[in-house]
């Protein structure tokens, strides 16, 4: 840790690190490395804000592009082709076969084979672009997210990393290099209040304001990337499969533990953890919940934030309001992504063998 430690105010490296990420052309490998680059900022803002704010953005992009990388790499079905293939030919046959009643038995029995290679070729074909689409769009939001936050986090610890006390007007510099206007016409108006209520929680004393501005600000930070995901995620998931989607294949792991985001969230409890976000007081956080245009459906109760269509973006930021609230500090999310030879390889440019 010290070693890596010691790269964190450095932008060049940053920068080298990101793009180094983005641009790799194997798209297993990129995956891997923008997990690391995640893992890596995550520690480094932790560092910086202290390890008693709990979970920040990029603690949570670790799973999210550790989960990424199993659809990438489509190991979510690994014989989705496969049984499209046996599917789609058992059809073709006795589609063929229904049509060609009537006639001698060996026209039936060509017709039924070609029926069930055409209709075999047909569904592995469609399986196979859906597929390659899914994994297209899933990795294009994986770079958009490492890119566009990511890089403003980095340049957030360098500039601050060492600081010895609240420098308004340092914080307010570092504002102004930021992208004005909404995230939907590419301005970065909510990362501008993301960083404003880290550098509040970093020199907050109160522990209960303290969280609550982490809170808010991983919140921020998620509706961010959110809208910015928004044509890749609905682009990932046809639109008939939108449900199955969400209730097969979207089981994931956080830290130690694996969720799906068709269950409702379950309590997350720790005897040795602060209970400060039970009952939140920042009228702007609970207005963020519960106000008219709130993204918590059941503000402060975690039944009925299961998600039915992942591909909504309400559905999604319903169940994201629970899952970081619950487990701001599980501080199992701080814990690596890949074993260490596997991160070994994955520095060397290489895909470990075994499971990811």
């Amino acid at each position: 840790m010290a070693d890596r430690r010691a790269n964190w105010c450095n932008a060049e490296w940053w920068e080298e690190r990101i793009r180094a990420a983005i641009t790799t052309e194997d798209p297993a490998l990129c995956n891997l490395r923008i997990t690391l680059a995640h893992h890596e900022l995550s520690m480094s803002l932790r560092d910086l804000l202290g390890e008693n704010t709990g979970a920040n953005f990029h603690t949570w992009a670790v799973w999210g592009s550790k989960k990424a990388g199993k659809t990438i790499r489509q190991e979510d079905i690994p014989a989705l082709r496969q049984y499209a293939l046996l599917l789609g030919g058992t059809l073709g046959a006795l589609g063929a076969a229904l049509l060609g009643r009537g006639s001698g038995r060996s026209s039936r029995l060509v017709a039924a084979g070609l029926g069930a290679g055409l209709g075999g070729w047909a569904s592995y074909a469609m399986v196979d672009k859906s597929l390659d689409t899914a994994t297209r769009n899933i990795l294009g939001g994986n770079m958009t997210v490492l890119e566009d936050i990511g890089d403003v986090t980095a340049r957030f610890v360098c500039a601050f990393y060492g600081a010895s006390g609240p420098d308004l007007r340092q914080l307010d510099d570092f504002l102004s290099t930021l992208r004005p206007g909404p995230t939907e016409a590419g301005g970065q108006d909510l990362l501008s209040e993301v960083f404003t209520h880290y550098y509040l929680a970093w020199h907050q004393r109160d522990l209960n304001a303290k969280h609550e501005h982490m809170l808010y600000a991983n919140l921020k930070a998620i509706l961010h990337e959110h809208i910015r995901l928004q044509p890749y995620i609905a682009g990932a998931m046809p639109l008939p499969l939108r449900g199955w989607i969400t209730s097969r294949l979207l089981n994931y792991q956080v830290g130690m533990q694996t969720l799906r985001v068709d269950e409702d969230i379950l309590p997350w409890h720790d005897p040795t953890a602060p209970t400060t976000l039970q009952h939140l007081e920042n009228p702007d956080l609970v207005s963020f919940l519960s106000g008219p245009q709130g993204w918590d459906r059941t503000p402060d109760s975690y039944v009925g934030s299961q998600a039915a269509d992942w591909a909504e973006i309400r559905d999604r930021m319903n169940y994201i309001c629970d899952l970081f609230r619950s487990r701001h500090f599980d501080t199992g999310l701080f814990a690596q992504p890949y074993a260490e030879q596997q991160r070994a390889e994955i520095e060397a440019g290489r895909v470990p063998a075994g499971p990811l």
